[in-house]
């Protein structure tokens, strides 16, 4: 049951994975730095304190946070985040 379990999640993962590089691409180009380079981020509210944490300390040693893209996993991050 386990490995027909891994296998429908990887069917599902291939199946999708056109759109969402068609989706993904232009927002890593448009955060990407002059050297190609972004920062991915995944956040829950949990991880919140964790997220400003690091978005304060980035902005207080003169570092950008427009290379960020971050998945917030609940509207809660996703408000704070915005």
């Amino acid at each position: 049951q386990v490995v027909e379990q891994g296998r429908d999640l990887t069917v599902q993962y291939l199946s999708q994975l056109k759109e969402a590089h068609d989706y993904l691409r232009p927002l890593a180009e448009a955060a990407a730095t002059a050297e190609n380079s972004v920062i991915v981020m995944v956040c829950n509210y949990g991880q919140s304190e964790l997220l400003m944490n690091f978005v304060c300390a980035a902005k207080s040693r003169g570092f950008s946070t427009n290379p960020i893209i971050l998945f917030a996993t609940d509207k809660e991050t996703d408000d704070l985040a915005k």
